[in-house]
């Protein structure tokens, strides 16, 4: 990858020749563990939890040692794949996560899901975001994946940690993937040909968050704009699957 990367500049963003990123090759789940080190952020992109071993990225007791490493006011956001997983999967993964990470808050993109959680409760400010987008770098990769603006960000926030626990709630299921259990690198190898679809169509009826609680420093209209790209979006999930990805 860092061959890759040194050939693939543009693409990377030559992040390397960044002085203040530090590479370090490791086994990730080990170093956070030995490390005595707070982070402001911690982003967990581990390969899908059918491949030996990565299983216990996705376990509870993981989750345990992430949290441990946060500053207060840190974020932790992790990978949540969505294919060739079954819905019983995708639950156990998700309950996981959520019972370590309370705060937490599922956002959306074209069969991918990313778990985003807090070590305070979740809030977005929106000033903030919106000068982030200001940022030539910012914007030109949110544009690359279609995101112009910071409303179009926020459409894809599919649910909070209020409509994330009714959901789980409402499974009539309680196990979690655990280092003991490792119940997802056992299982999810005999789901290669689930659907994306199944997991979504069960997901869009508790989609939903509270934009008056979680979305603050918001100007005039902001609420109202924000609202109807949530709508946009949402209504584009299921029809997007069955199209080419261009």
């Amino acid at each position: 990858m860092v061959r890759a990367h040194r050939l693939n500049p543009d693409i990377t963003g030559d992040v390397l020749s960044d002085p203040k990123v530090r590479l370090r090759i490791d086994d990730g789940r080990n170093f956070m563990t030995m490390s005595s080190k707070k982070f402001d952020m911690i982003t967990a992109d581990p390969i899908h939890p059918r491949i030996t071993g990565v299983g216990y990225l996705y376990t509870s007791e993981y989750y345990n040692v992430l949290k441990e490493r946060l500053r207060a006011g840190g974020i932790v956001t992790q990978w949540m794949p969505l294919y060739s997983v079954s819905k019983r999967s995708f639950d156990v993964a998700l309950r996981t996560f959520f019972s370590v990470m309370p705060n937490a808050s599922f956002w959306y993109v074209r069969g991918h899901g990313l778990l985003i959680s807090t070590a305070d409760e979740f809030r977005v400010d929106y000033a903030n975001l919106a000068d982030r987008f200001n940022h030539p770098a910012v914007r030109d990769d949110m544009g690359s994946i279609g995101i112009k603006r910071p409303e179009e960000l926020l459409g894809h926030l599919l649910m909070d940690s209020e409509h994330i626990r009714k959901y789980l709630s409402e499974s009539g299921d309680s196990l979690m993937n655990t280092d003991d259990n490792a119940y997802l690198e056992y299982h999810t190898p005999f789901e290669f040909l689930e659907k994306t679809e199944s997991i979504v169509e069960a997901l869009l009826p508790h989609a939903g968050w509270n934009i008056e609680k979680i979305l603050v420093n918001a100007g005039p209209g902001v609420r109202d704009r924000v609202s109807a790209a949530r709508s946009q979006r949402r209504a584009r999930i299921l029809p997007e699957l069955s199209e080419p990805i261009h």
